[in-house]
């Protein structure tokens, strides 16, 4: 059971209590980074179309109307012994949330 502290604007805190366990548990767990939220609640998976991005991390993303932007990233290869190569993305993927299509 999670208390909301007074003060916080109604609507956030009907949000937030729209959010189910798992959601609040992500949502409350590190206040001190930036979060989003992009599923609401109980909405969880969905069949999603298009070709989506491949494995990657260190990406940007943002959010604009309808669509979900992603820009970037890197893959880490490892290569016989103890070398690392870092593969660095120049890519842009948009993922219309509407249609749930890459």
């Amino acid at each position: 059971m999670f208390h909301f502290r007074r003060g916080m604007p109604d609507e956030y805190a009907k949000y937030k209590k729209s959010l189910n366990d798992r959601q609040r548990e992500a949502a409350c767990s590190d206040i001190s980074v930036p979060l989003m939220i992009v599923a609401g609640p109980g909405i969880g998976k969905v069949k999603k179309g298009g070709m989506p991005p491949g494995p990657r991390a260190g990406f940007s993303m943002c959010v604009h109307k309808k669509r979900v932007v992603l820009f970037g990233g890197v893959v880490d290869i490892e290569a016989e012994g103890d070398v690392l190569m870092s593969l660095f993305l120049n890519e842009r993927y948009g993922f219309q949330l509407d249609i749930n299509r890459w």
